[in-house]
């Protein structure tokens, strides 16, 4: 979704910039990446993560599905929305108290049989 003239101003260190243009859109997996975010989690909050993360992938592939994504939406932090969000293990806030991350798995669509196994292994060939 990021143009070649935002990633030139990335590359012009006006990142803030950039993400002011973008702030009520949707990007994707790459414009994160371009934009050089990273989720400064807790070790406690990161641990956490990962353990959801597993659970869920285990939960949705013992009823044989797969293609799901992460959403993730970002929030400026506040001390309001950080009330909000207590006793909620899916939003996490950035160790810097500069955002509030929201995850979620979505669009787990896709249910494994042996037609869709067939179809797999035929387009290996």
């Amino acid at each position: 979704m990021l143009g070649a003239k935002d990633k030139e101003m990335i590359d012009n260190d006006k990142i803030a910039d950039v993400m002011q243009k973008y702030k009520d859109k949707v990007l994707k997996d790459n414009d994160f990446v371009d934009l050089k975010l990273q989720f400064k989690l807790s070790k406690s909050d990161s641990e956490i993560f990962q353990q959801n993360i597993c659970s869920d992938a285990e939960l949705l592939r013992g009823y044989n599905l797969m293609d799901y994504s992460l959403l993730v939406s970002v929030h400026a932090y506040t001390k309001e929305a950080e009330e909000k969000s207590k006793n909620n293990y899916r939003v996490m806030i950035s160790t810097d108290k500069e955002y509030i991350f929201n995850f979620s798995i979505i669009d787990f669509l896709t249910v494994i049989n042996s037609l869709f196994m067939c179809r797999i292994i035929i387009s290996l060939r």
